[in-house]
């Protein structure tokens, strides 16, 4: 018989949502979070559009959120938003 892996089973997501901190076991990487938001403030910089605009301004609040929750998945998501919306407003290609 072959052994397999323990399987990651999370019980409470509501640290995806905000409502928690994300459990220990959740890998946080600051490192990792600090250039993917100064990739992003880059590339809402460079492309002329505002961060003013309403939904950049919601996703950035997320990720400021998830940057304190150490939730690595939100942040990456919050700044996926932002990047899909300068796209939307510049005419850029998603990449």
């Amino acid at each position: 018989m072959r052994t397999h892996a323990p399987v990651l089973v999370l019980d409470d997501l509501s640290f995806l949502d905000g409502g928690a901190t994300a459990p220990d076991h959740v890998v946080w990487d600051a490192g990792a979070a600090q250039r993917l938001m100064d990739e992003t403030d880059g590339t809402v910089a460079a492309s002329g559009v505002p961060g003013t605009d309403p939904i950049i301004w919601s996703a950035a609040e997320r990720c400021v959120g998830a940057q304190r929750r150490r939730d690595l998945a939100a942040v990456r998501a919050a700044c996926r938003a932002i990047r899909d919306r300068v796209n939307d407003l510049s005419g850029t290609r998603r990449a």
